[in-house]
């Protein structure tokens, strides 16, 4: 057997024991109750109650009827009979404020005649008083006692200015007041049980005192197993997350060796292949005589590997600098055609098509230039014919593709060619660092640059790519007047 299972096995048997316990214990107090209700009762039966506690308990109750009968909608005269049946009284009514009777069971009650009783009722005290009828109490059209009899009368205040009065003849209240004689016997009853259970509490505590001890070793072996089951816990938790955090700890390792090593092969390849061209043409040039047109067409390509080597470099020193230190803007607030002509202006092979919204935007002309011109350079080296720019205050198209935000009063400058798109797979990594897709050109810092420049502008940018060309939209704050405007 397991030492779980063992422990498990010990833990139940102790368990039944600790029932068989709880189970005594019940016993022990159902026999000290049973004794005392016993004695209680015993004590009751021998004592006789005073006329004084008999008519307070049976008024109280009277009210209470009273109260009932007259929620439920009962008729005050047959309130008065139900109480007087239920109490055995000989009469019963119900007075107002002044002690005239406003129903009664007896036609022989008119006024609460009784000074005393009714300056007490008056002050909101229960009182009974001892009186002497002049004329016999009618019962049913029955003399109920003789004229000149000796009733108690009590009464208690109903709290709206009126009270309920009882009337009980000597004979009626001195049988209430005797103690029956058969709660003797529900007494002895008691008591019989109460001996009876005691004794057989008395025997199974005596014979099951030792699980107690059982017990306590049990709950203490368990607590034991608990604890080190936590421990146990605690250790596979912590183990699990040192196995977590290392393993993430190699994926970023490989990942950045692999980040790298495509750099490293990118560059290499990127300033390998300009700079072959650059030293194949400078000796072509050095080692004889050429016609003027072979050594123009040398100088010519010597001269755009040399720029494309310059453009390289240029954007790994300014996504180095920028990294570090970030971009220095200098907003000011520009129309929306005069920015759409230092655009066109700015880049030979950039034209702009429709007309330019209205609107002033609040940026850097200069840094939205270069912003532009990285995304024509872009659309050009990845094969697009055409390259061309739109503005508007409305984004057209739904966008495949959002970086940063472009909600809001915004001026959008598109930069849309014909080229064959962005993979869709791809999309979501374009503006990454170093994110090339496949064999394509370039060394994955253009669209990360422009990323970087438009967050220094607070600019938003919002892509469609299909195989009939991009559009790359740039959102451009509107100045403070114009968002008035629009709101």
């Amino acid at each position: 057997m397991t030492p779980q299972r063992q422990v498990s096995r010990t833990v139940r048997n102790c368990g039944l024991k600790a029932l068989w316990i709880g189970t005594v214990a019940a016993a022990a107090v159902v026999t000290v109750a049973a004794i005392r209700s016993g004695a209680a009762a015993y004590l009751e039966t021998v004592r006789p109650v005073n006329e004084g506690e008999f008519l307070a308990r049976v008024t109280e109750e009277a009210v209470d009827l009273y109260r009932n009968l007259e929620a439920a909608g009962t008729d005050g005269t047959v309130a008065v009979r139900q109480i007087r049946n239920r109490t055995e009284a000989a009469a019963v009514g119900i007075v107002d404020h002044t002690g005239r009777y406003l129903a009664a069971t007896s036609p022989t009650l008119d006024r609460l005649e009784e000074g005393f009783v009714l300056s007490e009722l008056r002050s909101g005290r229960f009182v009974a008083a001892a009186r002497q009828l002049p004329d016999p109490l009618l019962v049913d059209g029955v003399a109920d006692t003789p004229p000149g009899g000796v009733v108690y009368e009590a009464a208690r205040p109903l709290g709206d200015g009126r009270a309920l009065v009882m009337l009980f003849d000597l004979p009626d209240l001195r049988r209430h007041t005797l103690p029956p004689a058969r709660t003797s016997r529900r007494a002895l009853q008691l008591l019989a049980l109460g001996l009876v259970s005691g004794a057989v509490t008395v025997a199974a505590v005596v014979t099951r005192l030792r699980s107690a001890r059982c017990q306590r070793a049990a709950m203490q072996e368990a607590d034991d197993l608990r604890e080190h089951s936590a421990r146990l816990e605690t250790l596979n938790r912590q183990l699990r997350q040192a196995q977590a955090e290392t393993m993430r700890a190699l994926t970023a390792a490989e990942e950045a060796n692999r980040v790298r090593t495509d750099f490293t092969l990118m560059i290499t390849h990127e300033l390998r292949t300009p700079l072959t061209s650059v030293v194949t043409g400078v000796e072509l040039l050095a080692n004889g005589d050429l016609p003027n047109a072979e050594r123009d067409e040398i100088l010519s390509y010597v001269l755009g590997d040399a720029r494309r080597l310059d453009r390289l470099i240029g954007q790994m020193l300014t996504v180095a600098k920028v990294e570090a230190h970030g971009f220095d803007t200098a907003n000011t607030d520009l129309d929306a055609p005069a920015l759409v002509r230092r655009l066109v202006d700015s880049h030979s092979r950039l034209t702009a098509a429709g007309d330019p919204p209205a609107v002033s935007v609040t940026t850097d002309p200069d840094m939205v230039c270069t912003l532009v011109g990285s995304l024509t350079d872009n659309a050009y080296i990845h094969g697009a014919t055409r390259v061309w720019i739109e503005t508007s205050t409305r984004l057209g198209d739904q966008p495949m593709f959002v970086v940063g935000d472009i909600n809001g009063p915004r001026l959008f400058v598109t930069v849309a060619d014909d080229g064959p798109g962005i993979d869709p797979d791809f999309l979501p990594r374009a503006f990454d660092k170093f994110s090339k897709s496949g064999t394509s050109p370039g060394t994955g810092l253009g669209l990360y640059l422009v990323r970087l420049m438009a967050e220094s502008l607070g600019a938003g940018i919002a892509v469609t790519t299909g195989p009939d060309g991009t559009r790359i939209s740039v959102a451009l704050p509107l100045t403070y007047a114009d968002v008035e405007a629009a709101s």
